[in-house]
């Protein structure tokens, strides 16, 4: 089944254009509310915050972490946002420093590079946001790529 994606300009005048502007105020909140970010990570890896904001150095607990790192300061690029958490923010979040912060985001974007990587990042990406994330997600990677 091919994906559809509809503009403003598509649903003006019908029924569905206060439906969109809902939608949009609602991904909105959702992609600035760092804590659901952090919770549906958690979910998606069975752990709990409690652990992926732990000292632990668990392949899975270093993923889920890294992983939210990625999706929290680009927000604003795979939810088409003027929105960015910083890096002491999302750290705070995590224990962590800024540092650790950049360095996950980078090994993200270095990892996406291989299919099992990029499959997982997009599952959770989609289960956040939806197919719009996921495509603004493989722009992010491919803006990336083409910088190193």
């Amino acid at each position: 089944m091919d994906t559809i994606l509809l503009t403003k300009n598509d649903l003006e005048g019908t029924v569905f254009e206060f439906h969109f502007e809902e939608l949009k105020k609602l991904a909105q909140r959702k992609a600035k509310d760092i804590n659901y970010i952090l919770d549906c990570v958690a979910a998606y890896y069975g752990v709990s915050v409690k652990d992926i904001c732990s000292d632990s150095r668990k392949r899975n607990l270093v993923n889920a972490r890294s992983n939210f790192a990625f999706i929290a300061r680009e927000i604003d690029l795979i939810c088409g946002l003027r929105y960015k958490h910083s890096f002491q923010f999302i750290g705070t979040m995590v224990n962590r420093d800024h540092a650790s912060v950049i360095q996950a985001i980078h090994r993200v974007k270095n990892d996406c590079i291989a299919p099992r990587f990029k499959k997982e990042l997009k599952e959770l990406i989609d289960s956040l946001f939806g197919t719009s994330g996921i495509e603004r997600f493989e722009s992010v990677i491919k803006l990336h790529n083409g910088k190193t």
